[in-house]
């Protein structure tokens, strides 16, 4: 339960992750899980007994000296400072009464500017900016243009408007953009102007030169006095790390932390920015200091243009794209800004303003009012979006309020001008400390748990100590480099850098470099060696895009972009490439594929998806309200879900396509307290202070607490009755034990955090790792040892299991697999489209005679239109929103239809139609033929099948706290039952073949099962029951056929779409055929499938519990009606098997236990087809094999390289050569360069075959 709680909590407001979720999405799932994650919150959270919230809320802090104080800032400014800018703003008015002609020179006026809020002042998001809750300064921005440029220096043009500022320049009143950055000198103080209008006083440092000393410059050169001998360094105020230098020629450099320069001329106005690897953004000032071009290290530039009096008028990029400025020459207010035309209309976005040049009135580019009310300093007092709902801001001497639309409120507490507490819309509150530099040395969260932290002078970060009291340590260069990393149980990763401050290498705990960089003169990496010495090297362009990457097998991807950066198209190393085209205002609009199959996607005025356009020319559409909210999506059937919301914008309620509503209220804080179902069934959650989940009752009124430790780590599970579930970490915060019903699990690591030993309570598994982090071997306790080996691209070429049986892979130059080889000597050759969508496969013997012929055909969409087995033909049929409406073959023909709301509503099956009959909430109740029930289904409270009645009688299913199947009851009283562990995984079942306990590798519901009990497994591979081993043989997603060892199959199934077993020979073995590559196990006594969290029954297509993340549109639904080209392994989302199934292994590998992919050479002769012989290469005996287990090629090839002076020899199709032995190791050869020689791995072969060596090593084939 642990982990579904965790996998849950997404977000408090789904009307932020809708939109995001469903405009990607044109298929049959419409509103999917993203928009519901808040309303599961947690996966399985709660509500306590006691509402919805189950800590009490502390008193707010309010410091030692309550106050806002928005004229010093936090002591940003003091008496001098604001002097000196008192004297900026006089300058400014005399310049402006002094009658001089235009055009004016730039102004140079440096008040106490707003701008953006300090790291010590509270931001409270507003429509098109922020707010400042210490001032009350509402700040807009307006994004126009941007791109990347060389080295990663960003070039951009956004627009600012401080609604405190009095600043009237270029833009008109209140406004600035991205390079107003200058620099204003006065009484000892330097002010220095950000592009946002923030201002930053510096002070001139105790003993430093100062005053106008330009004219000696010349001198200074002539006595050979250092250029930096009389520069003026001046001080920045407490929580600034800046450094500002003015040169004794008058010119002045900022240096940031990150060590980027910004340097000014000698009126104060920025002219370069620089950073540590010389890559430069040069702004082209006008004889009056006005910026008129931006250009980026690579020479793309930003022009703009200017009226008479420097106003600006238009900016223009690369692409001849104008963005237009509407200047009001009575009022010097921005009107508007007129977008380049798109379709061949003009947008604005367009603006009104009280006397004192504040926004009241913003309309954006739909055509929608955002209003804006102020008090009379200035600060924001309201913001009302297009529909009225209205936000408040007040303030007192020491606090700022804030009141959503829906009346909560948000309090800000300041004390000295630093934001000392936010107490949140249920009265909790989080506070914090600082020092005297302003920065943030506590942190008192709400729930009363305290983290502190340390810095050193230059502001970084030394320690972070939690509430546990366990600390983590860093330390820095002088440059701010982070040079080391350090957790509290003193594992060490250090860094190092070049002079540039670019990262050469990472040092793991266990001393192993495990990262190495090369760069170029810009600091663009060109090469990145992993700790295995496997190179990727990569390339730009003269724009500093990355323009194609050869990964350490010489494939080659290509990356092409248009004049902004923009990608346009990506070529992978077999040639197969995605084309992206854009809108005139850069947002993507036409994905084309190899084949040329198209998507389309268009855009409303501000960016939200309105439509997306299938291959199959299928259109989702998406409405939205006139705040920007989503409120429809109709897709290409013409069925249509809607949301409601309430003034907050939190959604409220879900009407699907049946008409059919869900709705969800809400805590204070807009965290999902309640969901009822369209069958008003009710799910309730509660919180404590942080906003953890900590409870959850489900419609039967039945409560599951959980618990933290301080420092927000999950500890435990509390079911109302049986045993609950506990959690322990170490001091790193890595889970070291759960202890469950099953028992107690426990994770060791080493000092790298590598999971060296699970033990559960099924069994122990040992890991072992490369130089790199990756697994190399897995020893099952009592079982042994399985061992991995990779290819130099870190792909899995070769898996030995315990029982020393070899399945090796190919690939092709982009990675997908191309050949599976058996230990047996059987292999699947796997053919692709341009798409890399499976063709063929090709079962063969070891004679290389075909077994069996498997091919799919296509539609554009990748819905698969024909499978054809050994002759036989399938033919499948969709409907608009690719469910599946049909399948034949000869003797076999089945259709279906659905509801709108994804409900299967018919099936067909050679003439004989079933009817199915649902509740409001989606739950089916019956399955007619004609007029007669022939199932009939019953459920609990909360929507789990607890009973199906047939002619056969009754079958009852029970349930835990957790909505897992713990329970079968067949109607002549056999029972099945199952249990599971803390992470919802099924590890023991009884049922009519006894009991078996699940050893897996690792405790996720997608952990590979290693043994039962009966068997042992090589996941995807084979199983072997006493000393007989069985292969498994897949396509795309099914296992349909099996073999032994002699390369005979022994058993062979046919499927429905949905998983029905339609035809079969032979004895199938084990619980993995339908969908088995996916970790399906099929139960024999019920029919069911387990899949991850749920159980699945093939012979309604449906799940028999919700979806436990609520994912989709229906919660019961499988594979959205699409099963022949999905799969679900987790039983909660369902996903595109890209890769053919008989290879999942090697994701499964990956996922089960969050490694990286193997970097080795592939030399082990029983890997290979040999082209040349046409047969399976033989497998080496167990001498060969030990040999084989200690060979290390790779050092070899660059000992060979040095003591050659030479590069090891490739193939045509870049390949290294064999590292051959002229007497070979097995026969007591050694490694010395006098017995290496590189072969083709052809000719290597063939002098083992015709030496007869395999044979003598004890090898179990040869020709």
């Amino acid at each position: 339960m642990w982990g579904r709680a965790r996998k849950g909590v997404f977000g408090r407001l789904v009307s932020i992750t809708l939109v995001l979720s469903l405009a990607y999405s044109s298929g049959s799932a419409g509103i999917n899980g993203a928009l519901l994650a808040a309303a599961d919150f947690a996966q399985r959270a709660l509500q306590s007994r006691v509402g919805p919230f189950t800590d009490r809320p502390l008193p707010a802090y309010r410091g030692v000296n309550p106050s806002r104080d928005p004229a010093t800032r936090g002591g940003l400014w003091n008496a001098r400072t604001k002097a000196a800018a008192a004297q900026s703003r006089m300058a400014r008015l005399l310049a402006s009464t002094s009658g001089a002609l235009p055009p004016p020179t730039h102004t140079l006026a440096c008040e106490e500017a707003p701008g953006a809020g300090l790291p010590w002042e509270g931001q409270v998001n507003s429509p098109g900016g922020q707010v400042n809750s210490g001032n009350g300064n509402k700040l807009t921005r307006v994004p126009l243009v941007s791109w990347e440029d060389r080295g990663g220096m960003a070039v951009d043009f956004t627009l600012f408007h401080n609604s405190q500022s009095d600043y009237n320049d270029e833009l008109g009143h209140g406004w600035t953009w991205t390079y107003d950055i200058y620099i204003y000198e006065s009484m000892g103080t330097a002010i220095v102007h950000w592009g946002d209008g923030t201002a930053i006083p510096f002070s001139q440092s105790m003993g430093g030169g100062g005053g106008e000393v330009g004219d000696l410059s010349k001198l200074f050169a002539s006595l050979a006095f250092p250029s930096t001998a009389f520069d003026t360094d001046y001080d920045p105020p407490a929580g600034i790390y800046d450094k500002l230098v003015k040169h004794t020629d008058g010119t002045w450099t900022l240096t940031q932390k990150d060590q980027t320069e910004y340097r000014f001329n000698d009126d104060g106005f920025c002219q370069e920015i620089e950073d540590r690897n010389g890559n430069t953004v040069t702004l082209t000032l006008n004889q009056y200091n006005y910026v008129t071009e931006v250009t980026g290290p690579s020479g793309r530039s930003l022009t703009i243009s200017l009226d008479q009096n420097n106003n600006f008028t238009s900016v223009e990029d690369p692409l001849g794209r104008v963005w237009t400025f509407d200047l009001n020459s009575q009022t010097d207010e921005l009107d508007a800004v007129e977008w380049p035309d798109l379709d061949q209309t003009t947008y604005t976005d367009a603006f009104e303003y009280d006397a004192s040049h504040r926004i009241t009135t913003h309309t954006d580019r739909r055509g929608k009012e955002w209003d804006y009310s102020y008090n009379s300093d200035g600060s924001l007092a309201s913001a009302t979006n297009p529909l009225s709902h209205t936000t408040g801001y007040t303030y007192t001497a020491s606090a700022t309020t804030i009141t959503l639309p829906g009346s909560q409120t948000i309090v800000h507490n300041y004390s000295s001008g630093k934001l000392v507490s936010i107490t949140d819309q249920a009265s909790f509150s989080e506070s914090y400390s600082y020092n005297g530099s302003n920065q943030v040395t506590g942190k008192t969260d709400r729930r009363g748990e305290s983290w502190s932290y340390t810095y050193d002078s230059r502001g970084n970060v030394l320690t972070v100590t939690n509430p546990l009291s366990k600390t983590w340590t860093f330390t820095y260069s002088a440059e701010n480099d982070l040079l080391s990393a350090e957790d509290p149980l003193e594992n060490l990763t250090t860094y190092d850098y070049d002079a540039y401050g670019n990262l050469e290498t990472v040092t793991d705990p266990l001393e192993r470099v495990v990262q190495t960089n090369t760069y170029d003169s810009y600091g663009q990496v060109l090469t990145t060696t992993n700790g295995e010495e496997e190179t990727t090297t990569l390339g730009y362009d003269t724009s500093g895009n990355l323009t194609d990457i050869t990964d350490p097998e010489d494939g080659l991807t290509e990356i092409a972009y248009n004049s902004l950066g923009w990608v346009t198209s990506v070529t992978d190393p077999n040639g197969i490439t995605e084309s992206f085209a854009y809108d005139e205002w850069g947002r993507l609009s036409v994905i084309t594929h190899d084949d040329e199959e198209e998507v389309l996607r268009s855009y409303n005025e501000v960016g939200r998806i309105t439509s997306v356009t299938n291959e199959r020319g299928k259109v989702t559409s998406y409405a939205y309200d006139d705040a920007g909210r989503l409120t429809q999506v109709t897709n290409a059937e013409e069925e249509s879900e809607t949301c409601a919301y309430n003034s907050n914008g939190w959604l409220t309620s879900v009407t699907n396509g049946r008409g059919k509503t869900r709705n969800y209220a809400y805590t204070a804080r807009g965290e999902v307290y309640t969901l009822t179902l369209a069958d008003s069934s009710v799910e309730t959650w509660s919180y404590n202070g942080n906003g953890q989940v900590s409870g959850y009752t489900n419609p039967l009124s039945q409560t599951v607490a959980y618990a933290y430790d301080d420092a927000g780590r999950m500890t435990g599970v509390d079911y109302p009755t049986g045993t609950d579930t506990a959690f322990s970490y170490d001091f790193a915060g890595r889970r070291t034990q759960m202890t469950d019903a099953t028992g107690t699990t426990a994770w060791t690591y080493d000092a790298a955090s590598q999971l060296t030993l699970l033990t559960t309570p099924e069994g122990e598994i040992a890991y072992a790792y490369d130089g790199a982090g990756r697994r190399t071997g897995m020893d099952v306790d009592g079982v042994g040892v399985t061992s991995y080996t990779y290819d130099d691209a870190g792909r899995l070429v070769s898996l030995e299991n315990p029982f020393e049986e070899v399945t090796a892979f190919a690939y092709d130059a982009g990675g997908r697999v191309t050949q599976r080889t058996l230990d047996s000597g059987m292999y699947e050759a796997v053919s692709y489209d341009s798409r890399s969508r499976v063709t063929q496969v090709l079962l063969k013997n070891s004679s290389n005679q075909t077994v069996r012929t498997q091919t799919w055909t296509y539609d554009a969409a990748s819905n698969v239109l024909t499978h054809t087995t050994g002759g036989a033909q399938t033919s499948y049929g969709y409907d608009d929103i690719d469910q599946l409406v049909s399948e034949s073959r000869n003797g076999y023909s089945a259709s279906y239809t659905y509801d709108a709301n994804g409900n299967r509503l018919t099936r067909t099956v050679n003439s004989v139609t079933e009817d199915y009959v649902y509740d409001d909430a989606d739950k089916l109740l019956e399955v007619k033929v004609g007029q007669q029930a022939v199932k009939e289904f019953t459920y609990d409270s909360a929507g789990r099948t607890t009973a199906v009645e047939t002619s056969a009688g009754t079958t009852s299913l029970s349930y835990d706290y957790e909505s897992r199947v713990t329970g079968i009851t067949y109607p002549n009283q056999s029972t099945n039952s199952f249990s599971y562990n803390g992470l919802d995984t099924r590890v023991g079942m009884s049922d009519s073949g006894g009991s078996k306990s699940f050893l897996r590798d690792g405790v996720s519901v997608t952990s590979p099962v290693l043994s039962d009990g009966s068997a042992t497994y090589t996941p995807a591979i084979s199983e072997r029951r006493s000393s007989t081993t069985t292969f498994y043989h897949a396509g795309i997603k099914n296992g349909d056929s099996q073999s032994n060892t002699s390369e005979s199959v022994t058993a062979s199934i046919q499927y429905d779409a949905f998983g029905n077993v339609t035809s079969s020979s032979g004895t199938w073995q084990g619980p993995f055929a339908y969908g088995g590559p996916y970790g399906y196990q099929s139960d024999p006594d019920s029919g069911l499938k387990l899949l991850g969290h749920r159980y699945y029954d093939p012979s309604t297509g449906r799940f028999l519990t919700r979806d436990p993340v609520k994912d989709g549109r229906n919660w019961y639904g499988y594979c959205g009606n699409a099963p022949i080209s999905l799969a679900d392994p987790t039983g909660t989302i369902a996903w595109v098997p890209i890769i053919i199934a008989i290879i999942v292994i090697i994701d499964i590998i990956d996922t089960a236990n969050d490694i990286k992919d193997i970097i080795e050479d592939p030399t082990d002769p029983c890997r290979y087809i040999s082209p040349a012989l046409g047969v399976i290469d033989p497998t080496p005996g167990n001498v060969g094999k030990r040999i084989v287990k200690r060979f290390q090629p790779k050092k070899l090839r660059k000992l060979w390289e040095g003591a050659n002076d030479a590069t090891w020899p490739k193939t045509e199709a870049g390949r290294n050569y064999d590292v051959s032995h002229k007497k070979a190791r097995a026969d007591g050869g050694d490694d010395s360069l006098d017995n290496i020689e590189p072969l083709p791995h052809d000719e290597h072969m063939r002098r083992h075959i015709e030496s007869g060596d395999f044979k003598r090593w004890g090898g179990r084939r040869y020709p």
